[in-house]
């Protein structure tokens, strides 16, 4: 009984779901259904992220806490969490009227972007310095052909004041090329995103197909 209820019957269902759904594409009078199942695996999800919230500051931050191991930066994290948490509930429910939505955009604008943009400038770095450490341990053409990947995407998004103007148009002659290598990397960049998004793309259709014809059951125990 117990293996029906935690491993069969939840994945007959996410089946039966996934079948349904895959259908409405193909047959119109199903689409009011997919609606339903949409916003059903939205609000599971909703729950699943609240879940995880609450795990992670109550199951992680609070033993750490606890043991006095990076306390000080848990602490931080909870109290923002908190803070930033109750400043949204409070806008939700007195500010509903306002279309603006300052709290939200003040949040966005002077926190989750400034982090996003200092996140982006580190992963360069991040990547020549993980390349260095390639070449003093392992010398091979990969490895070197990865450092000069680094290093070109670095000089290349860095505005340098010699060469750019403050609107972007090259200064001199070396500002020309570095625009030109900039607009290689940056196609070339393009490029290398379609190909993860079509591998992000072919291997959900993948996982798809098998959780629909039972080879993986992901809600088993």
């Amino acid at each position: 009984m117990r293996r029906l209820l935690t491993s069969i019957l939840p994945t007959v269902v996410t089946a039966l779901a996934g079948l349904v759904v895959l259908l409405s594409f193909l047959l119109p009078p199903l689409a009011n259904l997919r609606t339903i199942l949409v916003n059903v695996a939205a609000v599971m999800a909703a729950f699943a992220l609240v879940l995880g919230f609450v795990h992670l500051i109550l199951g992680v931050h609070v033993q750490r806490i606890q043991r006095g191991k990076g306390a000080f930066f848990s602490i931080i994290l909870i109290v923002s969490a908190g803070l930033t948490i109750g400043l949204l509930i409070f806008e939700r429910l007195v500010l509903a009227g306002d279309p603006t939505r300052p709290i939200s955009t003040f949040i966005f604008n002077n926190v989750i972007t400034p982090m996003q943009s200092s996140l982006g400038a580190l992963l360069t770095i991040f990547l020549a310095i993980a390349a260095f450490r390639l070449m003093r341990q392992r010398r091979t053409a990969g490895a070197l052909w990865f450092l000069l990947s680094a290093l070109i995407v670095l000089i290349t998004q860095i505005p340098l004041p010699f060469a750019i103007n403050p609107d972007g148009s090259a200064a001199n002659l070396f500002g020309q090329i570095l625009n030109g290598a900039r607009n290689l990397i940056d196609a070339a960049t393009t490029g290398g995103m379609r190909g993860l998004l079509l591998g992000v793309a072919l291997g959900t259709i993948a996982m798809a197909f098998r959780v629909l014809f039972f080879i993986d059951r992901p809600q088993s125990e």
